[in-house]
């Protein structure tokens, strides 16, 4: 699970290098982005599999910069790290996209630990969305099938039944 590449999204420099330094020392490649532009920006030019971002930025705040990645279908697990702590502006960050919420000041051992849950669950997540077995493919999310590189027109029962023999293979 190490060696992601996770994007920090903070405008204050101290808080983003102690962010940062800890995830390299966990093992994770740390890129940092100072405003929510900038994190676009390399959002476009790198997968990340992780962004922990701040919600009061310059340029683009927080909440936008979800918006924004949400909006082009992005995935990537989002938790924020931000010093607004009422319970509504948690409930605001979580239905804007975040995917956890974390309050500054923060212990670092929790942010690993969130980290860690979050890019958990997104590769089980990412896993359980496609089965193969041999020259044939099923992406359950788009609900679409491959036999050697080639689509498969099913049904919805022809496709549930190819689940069905996917996930349990040499089962008669």
């Amino acid at each position: 699970m190490k060696n992601m590449n996770i994007l920090v999204v903070e405008d204050d420099r101290k808080i983003s290098s102690l962010v940062c330094q800890s995830l390299i020392d966990a093992g994770y490649n740390s890129i940092a982005a100072y405003d929510g532009d900038e994190a676009l920006d390399l959002v476009s030019e790198t997968k990340f599999s992780l962004i922990i971002t701040d919600i009061m930025l310059p340029k683009k705040d927080g909440l936008s910069l979800i918006g924004a990645l949400r909006k082009q279908g992005l995935e990537t697990p989002v938790l924020i790290l931000s010093a607004k702590r009422s319970m509504e502006e948690r409930v605001v960050g979580l239905k804007s996209g975040g995917d956890d919420y974390l309050i500054k000041p923060f212990a670092v051992e929790e942010l690993l630990a969130r980290t860690e849950v979050l890019l958990r669950r997104s590769i089980k997540i990412a896993e359980v969305t496609k089965l193969s077995v041999g020259d044939i493919s099923l992406d359950m999310v788009n609900r679409e099938v491959f036999r050697s590189g080639k689509e498969i027109e099913l049904l919805a029962k022809e496709f549930n039944l190819l689940e069905f023999f996917l996930r349990n293979p040499g089962r008669v």
